[in-house]
């Protein structure tokens, strides 16, 4: 058996590993026949770290910090029920101005009467659009201009804003709102 240099004609590595470049191969050769088909088998490599093995470290890092970034902004986004007083409901009927079929939550947007006798336009927060499918509703379920009477909790701080728990359309089916 013979050995070759990495450099010969017979052996087309450039590089043994990703982004590693070889330093210095080793093959063995077993004279078979001609030298086209002889078998060759790996001894060995040595490698040293280009300068693109740390420029790709490099741009793999920041990648990594600012999908973090990214993300940490929308773990913060999603609320839940933070923002409301889920120990009192409240209860009050008006007019539908807009609803939004849109995720992470559909929303209706209602002129309200509160307790009080003031109207208001109230931003009624629902589920999930795949939680309200189940519950039957569609974005058709609520249209401008129609009645309603809903019910949930209110905004802690006091704001035109509450978690929808149900709702009675005007054909005299209530729906659900949120889990």
């Amino acid at each position: 058996m013979r050995k070759r240099s990495s450099t010969s004609k017979h052996t087309n590595l450039n590089q043994c590993c990703l982004f590693l470049p070889v330093v210095k191969c080793h093959f063995e050769i077993k004279d078979s026949g001609p030298e086209e088909h002889a078998d060759m088998k790996l001894m060995g490599c040595l490698h040293r770290p280009s300068s693109r093995t740390g420029m790709n470290r490099k741009v793999g890092a920041v990648l990594m910090v600012v999908g973090f970034l990214l993300g940490a902004a929308s773990l913060w986004a999603h609320h839940g029920n933070a923002p409301f007083d889920m120990t009192h409901t409240v209860r009050m009927q008006g007019t539908v101005t807009d609803f939004r079929w849109i995720n992470p939550h559909a929303l209706i947007h209602a002129d309200l009467k509160d307790e009080k006798g003031q109207v208001a336009n109230w931003k009624l927060e629902l589920g999930s659009l795949g939680m309200l499918s189940r519950f039957g509703w569609s974005r058709n379920t609520v249209k401008r201009g129609d009645q309603v009477t809903a019910e949930g909790f209110r905004a802690k701080d006091g704001s035109a804003y509450m978690c929808l728990v149900s709702i009675d359309l005007p054909n005299g089916q209530s729906m659900r709102g949120s889990p």
